[in-house]
């Protein structure tokens, strides 16, 4: 008599738990994705190769992009498709920032599923059905 209840709890708690994990996931990503490559871009400006790279006239399209990256912020990650055309060496902080925010994603996501593991030895198995005698057909 309880199977039907239990079937639709735990149906409910997936969809929550898939609704608020994407969105918990998504804003750890985001949120702290503009930290990551600005600490990346500190350390990158500090190397002289990164400085000549951005120098180099051949490169000039990659550090206009980077500049209006800039000056517009979060808003300007919408298209990232330029990011494989342009100098590697000018886009690495970038690449390596979205790397960062991953890695811290996916050590949350670890964190939670070791603890979800460890709360499901503990939780009791109650049995729904018994697995007895059948009942006659007739009643």
């Amino acid at each position: 008599r309880d199977i039907g209840v239990a079937t639709s709890s735990v149906t409910l708690f997936r969809q929550l738990g898939a609704t608020l994990g994407t969105a918990l996931f998504l804003s750890l990503l985001f949120g702290r994705l503009g930290e990551f490559v600005g600490a990346r871009f500190q350390t990158a400006f500090a190397d002289p190769a990164y400085q000549a790279a951005l120098r180099d006239p051949a490169n000039a399209a990659t550090a206009t992009k980077l500049q209006e990256l800039q000056s517009a912020g979060a808003d300007s990650f919408n298209d990232t498709s330029w990011l494989s055309t342009a100098n590697q060496v000018l886009v690495r902080p970038i690449l390596d920032g979205f790397t960062d925010a991953t890695t811290l994603v996916c050590g949350v996501g670890a964190a939670i599923t070791v603890f979800a593991i460890v709360f499901a030895i503990f939780v009791p198995n109650n049995e729904l059905r018994s697995h007895g005698p059948a009942a006659p057909a007739g009643h």
